[in-house]
């Protein structure tokens, strides 16, 4: 049996409006940040993003800018929208909810036709042509990000999106690989 002492301290993943439900990705320690959530007096599920603990300040300015960002842009079609925000702190959000949403790949399925891809991925572009009206480039598009929401293909994690009025939040990688010089 393990010295309770030297075992890593469980997060309390609950916050005022929503109680935690476990990962949303069970057995996958990397994205233990990402929950199930309920909301409190409603029964409303949710996915809730929580701030990664020990990042860098880099990292973490990322997370506030896209909880931000998704706050203001929630509603936009072809962005996943936020639910709730961590209003307590402010400009430095610790957490906020989506509405639970299918990975579009998963959406789509084996039976998924040329023509049902094409147009899915056709929305999709009008949304990040329309971002770029906006001088905000989403710049992680993969499937991971691309999710299926109330009967449309939506956009999600803008972790690393260049958002027209905040700095660039760019990878830690791109920084070292192109010589980028570090503002921290």
């Amino acid at each position: 049996m393990p010295d309770k002492a030297r075992q890593r301290p469980t997060r309390d993943y609950d916050t005022p409006r929503w109680e935690d439900e476990g990962p949303l990705l069970p057995g996958n320690r990397s994205k233990d940040f990402l929950r199930n959530g309920i909301e409190k007096g409603t029964g409303r599920r949710g996915v809730v993003k929580h701030i990664q603990e020990r990042i860098s300040n880099q990292r973490r300015q990322r997370f506030y800018n896209e909880a931000l960002f998704m706050q203001k842009a929630s509603g936009t079609p072809g962005i996943l929208p936020v639910w709730d925000v961590d209003d307590v702190n402010s400009s430095q959000p610790r957490w906020y909810v989506m509405p639970p949403a299918r990975l579009l790949d998963d959406a789509l399925g084996d039976d998924a036709t040329l023509l049902d891809v094409v147009t899915h991925i056709t929305t999709l572009a009008g949304t990040l042509a329309a971002l770029a009206d906006r001088d905000t480039f989403h710049r992680d598009i993969k499937p991971a990000n691309l999710f299926w929401y109330d009967d449309a293909p939506a956009l999600g994690d803008f972790g690393i999106a260049a958002i027209a009025g905040m700095p660039a939040g760019l990878t830690d990688h791109f920084r070292m690989r192109f010589g980028v010089v570090s503002s921290r």
